[in-house]
């Protein structure tokens, strides 16, 4: 409740916290009754939504933790420097950065188009799911060239390169998704 103003925190603070009538609440604030239940309706209206968007960001994330956790546990089960280089590099490294945001492209087009007729509103999350989408596509079929399979390097240049095709995505969202 601390990024409430301290009206509205007030006012939620006597009539849900300490179980104050409206009548009461209004008293002990000094504001009127209309304007204890408009500052306790606007101000759990505000922290339903802040609630809302830490739980959805932050879930996004726990996929790709997992599969890093499981890269660095396979880092360590090497016994040298040069055989750990070569599970993080490969051989295709910089094809990989390269290939799978260019085979994306085709998908995040398709994926906008697709979005646009539906008229969002978080353009910037709209665009962000696309681009993560596109990138995923795009990762799936580079994985049909790709020679490299070590647990490492599909971590972290696979989902390197899915998290910067979302990067785009919530980038370009609010200016390709507007209506």
């Amino acid at each position: 409740m601390t990024g409430l103003p301290p009206r509205i925190r007030q006012a939620i603070q006597a009539v849900k916290l300490d179980g104050l009538s409206v009548r009461e609440a209004a008293e002990q604030c000094g504001m009127s009754e209309s304007n204890v239940k408009v500052s306790v309706h606007r101000g759990l209206k505000a922290l339903a939504l802040q609630i809302r968007k830490k739980g959805r960001n932050d879930a996004v994330y726990l996929p790709i933790l997992v599969v890093g956790f499981a890269g660095v546990v396979a880092l360590t089960r090497e016994p040298t420097w040069a055989a750990c280089k070569q599970m993080v590099l490969g051989t295709e490294w910089a094809t990989c950065a390269f290939c799978i945001p260019l085979f994306a492209i085709i998908p995040f087009v398709a994926l906008i188009w697709a979005l646009r007729q539906g008229a969002p509103t978080n353009l910037t999350r709209t665009g962000a799911i696309a681009g993560l989408v596109a990138g995923a596509l795009g990762a799936a079929a580079y994985a049909f060239h790709c020679p490299d399979d070590s647990l490492p390097f599909i971590a972290i240049w696979y989902g390197a390169m899915v998290m910067f095709c979302a990067w785009i995505g919530a980038r370009l969202g609010p200016w390709l998704l507007r209506w």
